[in-house]
């Protein structure tokens, strides 16, 4: 084990057994905050290109409520079903949106599909 991994695994307090999937995890986590800031980018440029500026505080008001509603959603669900189910269904939702939205934009050239999207 090199240097850094024992700093860090002594501030984090990671047991050996846990290592590899707390590195895992770490590396997805990067990953993730990476896609989310050029999804979030490309989003917000292709919004101001079709809509401008003046449209961009309104579809964060927009996107800001419909994030508070289905928070309510998942927590109503969490009463309801397994963590597992509502993971695979979460899964199979952003899958399917993700393919009709890219369905959408092949075929379409309308300006409220960027409006989803951000």
């Amino acid at each position: 084990m090199t240097t850094n991994n024992s700093i860090l695994n002594k501030v984090l307090n990671i047991k050996r057994e846990e290592q590899n999937s707390v590195y895992l995890l770490l590396l997805q986590t990067f990953f993730l905050g990476i896609f989310i800031a050029v999804f979030e980018i490309s989003a917000t440029g292709l919004f101001i290109n079709a809509y401008g500026e003046t449209m961009l505080s309104q579809a964060f008001l927009v996107s800001g409520i419909i994030g508070f509603i289905l928070t309510a959603l998942y927590f109503k669900l969490h009463d309801k079903f397994k963590f597992s189910t509502i993971i695979v269904l979460n899964f199979l939702l952003i899958t399917i949106l993700t393919l009709l939205l890219r369905v959408s934009f092949f075929f379409s050239d309308n300006e409220y599909l960027i409006f989803i999207v951000l």
